[in-house]
């Protein structure tokens, strides 16, 4: 498990991508098919949390998916990097003045599942299929 960090770099980053990807961008959109599945983790249960398909062509789709875990997301057709985001939020505490009304976001799972290229998870969309992902996470870093 990772530690807590103010406002997580990861989380940010991510939270960019998943904007930029929405963004009226000039790159066009491909065909989509839907994804659904659960995700689960060994280390216990999940609140919630985010699942991200990257295409190969940069574009991104997310879905969140609730305590049941389970999901379901319009992914670009082709090989996609998956990232799975699940984080507790809370106030810090602070006596600072420039620190009141911040956030921190400790990860519930190794961070490695937050990153482009480290995941460990990809997965093939398929036109005209049932597409069906179910995602186990390990505490295992």
């Amino acid at each position: 498990m990772s530690a807590i960090r103010v406002r997580s770099g990861t989380a940010i980053l991510l939270s960019a991508i998943v904007m930029w990807a929405g963004c009226g961008s000039e790159t066009p959109s491909l065909p989509e098919a839907p994804v659904s599945g659960t995700v689960t983790f060994s280390g216990g249960d999940l609140p919630g949390g985010q699942v991200i398909f990257m295409h190969d062509d940069g574009q991104v789709r997310a879905a969140e998916f609730g305590a049941d875990g389970k999901y379901t997301v319009n992914a670009v057709i082709g090989p996609n990097q998956v990232l799975v985001k699940s984080v507790k939020e809370s106030a810090v505490e602070t006596e600072s003045e420039s620190e009141r009304g911040m956030r921190q976001e400790q990860s519930l799972i190794p961070e490695k599942y937050m990153m482009s290229g480290k995941s460990g998870l990809s997965f093939d969309v398929k036109e005209g299929e049932n597409n069906t992902y179910d995602i186990a996470l390990t505490a295992d870093e």
